[in-house]
């Protein structure tokens, strides 16, 4: 009886196959249970074909626990499947689900399920090329899912781990964000929109230069081929990853044949705004059109009214834009009334800095969160045109109020408190030194 088990157990020594490690830590674990100290007092012993006389194998004396049955398989040269370990990244597919993705990936459905359960709380949707990650770990023919990252907006991603008992935690981390200054530097050769992207600027920068320049230049007319540009913006990233977008435009410049001019951001109690080298806020250096290429139809001054056919003095000047055209601020200021007035049909009144106010009548609908007291940027849209009260066709009447009394708006050079005194003059040279050394410092 013990030389067949001996025999056995040396068979075991020929098992190559892991599907059969199985089989034999079962028929080992039988043979441990059966053994009894009594009747076996040795029990595996391998005797010598030439002599009576037993010779222990202590090789192949089966373990005293079941749980040592695993070494000692392994001892005699049987090796369990290794745990194999994949991280990997893939984009999200066209009309494809969470599930879909999962399942797709390799993720069983119990743990696909688990998973869209766990999430499914989460306010967050996926987008076609969003790219998630996720490890995996094979053992033998079973797959577990150790660990999902999704990311959720910039710099914050969900991620999905598994803990040691076998359930999944969520956590929402946010990633550190990097800054780093970026200089594009040029030449303007046919549009200077297309010219400074074409340098290395995003859209985005690109976009928001008229608009930093103020009334300081005409970009229709004063720009010629062989002006030369500088651009200071910084960009965020994430930090460890390629994941970048555009930060905020924080210089610029344009040099022509009647000089260079250039401006600079500055932060200061109503938010950033752009200075000139003089340190003089260039979204006050004038008021600015209302509408964007619209066609002045009428002037200030005496005129014979379109509707009533009397002589009289127009207040402002009227604008000719087809329905729907966006209105814009032309200055910075605090809205301080929105109504409907008889003639001049659904209205905006802007206070601005200085005594100084505009008018905006005739509109077909208010911009969406317009209301008293509200503050408003430059060039921020405020309605739409159209032609309620006394109108003849669509159109926008724009008004200059200097204490409540209309002013011919061609009069305006600036308005008061455009200018950085005390404190905030000396934050702003000193930023004004930091980013001219910028400009020098960064290479093309």
């Amino acid at each position: 009886m013990q030389a067949s088990a001996a025999t056995q157990i040396i068979r075991l020594q020929k098992i190559r196959q892991p599907g059969l490690v199985l089989l034999a830590l079962i028929c080992g674990h039988a043979l441990w249970k059966a053994r009894s100290p009594t009747n076996h007092p040795t029990p595996s012993i391998l005797r010598d074909t030439t002599s009576a006389v037993p010779v222990p194998c202590p090789e192949l004396v089966p373990p005293s626990a079941p749980l040592d049955w695993m070494r000692w398989v392994a001892d005699m040269g049987d090796t369990l499947p290794a745990p194999c370990t994949i991280v990997d990244t893939s984009s999200v597919r066209p009309k494809e689900t969470l599930s879909g993705f999962l399942l797709r990936v390799g993720i069983d459905p119990l743990t696909t399920k688990e998973i869209a359960k766990i999430l499914g709380k989460e306010p967050f949707s996926l987008k076609v090329g969003q790219k998630i990650s996720y490890t995996l770990e094979h053992i033998g023919s079973q797959t577990h899912l150790r660990r999902l990252v999704i990311p959720v907006d910039f710099g914050k991603e969900i991620v999905v781990a598994q803990r040691g008992n076998g359930t999944y935690l969520l956590r929402k981390v946010s990633l550190p964000i990097v800054k780093t200054v970026r200089c594009v530097r040029g030449v303007l050769r046919t549009s200077f929109l297309a010219d400074i992207i074409r340098c290395g600027a995003p859209k985005e920068i690109a976009k928001s230069i008229s608009g930093a320049f103020g009334n300081l230049i005409n970009f229709k007319r004063s720009l010629h081929p062989g002006d030369r540009f500088e651009i200071l913006f910084d960009q965020v990233s994430t930090k460890g990853s390629m994941e970048s977008k555009p930060g905020k435009l924080l210089y610029a410049s344009i040099a022509s044949n009647s000089g260079k001019v250039a401006v600079y951001r500055f932060p200061g109690k109503g938010g950033d705004s752009f200075y000139t080298a003089n340190a003089e806020n260039v979204q006050r250096s004038a008021f600015g059109l209302p509408i964007q290429g619209a066609r002045k139809t009428s002037g200030f001054g005496r005129r014979t009214h379109p509707v009533s056919g009397r002589i009289h003095c127009h207040r402002g000047i009227d604008f000719s834009a087809p329905r729907g055209t966006p209105i814009l601020a032309s200055a910075e200021g605090v809205i301080e009334k929105v109504s409907s007035e008889h003639g001049y049909g659904r209205c905006v009144t802007i206070r601005h800095p200085g005594g100084y106010g505009t008018f905006y009548a005739h509109l077909s609908h208010f911009a969406k969160g317009i209301r008293p007291g509200m503050h408003v940027k430059r060039g921020q849209v405020i309605g739409n045109v159209g032609a309620s009260g006394n109108a003849t066709g669509s159109h926008l009447h724009y008004e200059v109020r200097l204490r409540g009394s209309p002013i011919n708006p061609a009069s305006i050079q600036s308005l008061s408190g455009n200018k950085l005194s005390g404190k905030d003059l000396r934050r702003f040279q000193e930023l004004k030194r930091e980013l001219d050394t910028s400009v020098k410092r960064i290479a093309l």
